[in-house]
């Protein structure tokens, strides 16, 4: 079995939470009792066209894609936490996500720099789910695209798009 959903009409989230009630429903015959609407994100963020970044290859290079699965250690995820909040100016504690990718893109960044000879200006594109991190307890639920995209770069910024996240190593 497959499922494919447009990205105009929903994020993960939205296609997760169906599938999850969807299965349920079939194993059970009862629902979960949490009813997902529609309604809610568009009625407190109307649609909007935005420009979307312009992505494209070098003209020297090939589209190659790479997949890796990394698997961390709850302690060793925790102990690279403590790391960076030590030696941090934020305020914020980071999160373990912004812990571990922080360290994946600090390590892709010094193999390519390694390789290159010189450091090269890169950003890193994390998709972000904003349920749950707003004060909005009725938006938990809420399906439809609720979601947004971090850019923080490394160089001077990328794909024309301005941000607040600068990271330098």
């Amino acid at each position: 079995m497959a499922i494919q959903i447009s990205h105009i009409l929903a994020d993960g989230f939205t296609l997760g939470t169906f599938v999850n009630e969807w299965a349920h429903i079939n194993k059970t015959g009862t629902t979960k009792g949490c009813v997902p609407s529609f309604g809610q994100l568009s009625s407190l963020f109307p649609a909007r066209v935005l420009p979307e970044p312009q992505f494209s290859l070098p003209s020297n290079m090939s589209a190659k894609i790479v997949t890796r699965r990394f698997m961390f250690d709850a302690l060793a995820i925790a102990e690279l936490k403590d790391k960076i909040d030590s030696n941090s100016v934020t305020v914020a504690k980071s999160t373990r996500m912004v812990s571990v990718m922080a360290l994946i893109w600090k390590v892709l960044t010094s193999i390519s720099s390694a390789k290159h000879g010189h450091s090269r200006d890169s950003t890193l594109i994390v998709a972000m789910n904003l349920r749950g991190k707003t004060k909005l307890p009725s938006l938990e639920h809420a399906l439809g695209n609720f979601c947004a995209a971090g850019f923080p770069t490394r160089g001077k910024p990328c794909l024309g798009v301005q941000t607040k996240y600068h990271i330098c190593s």
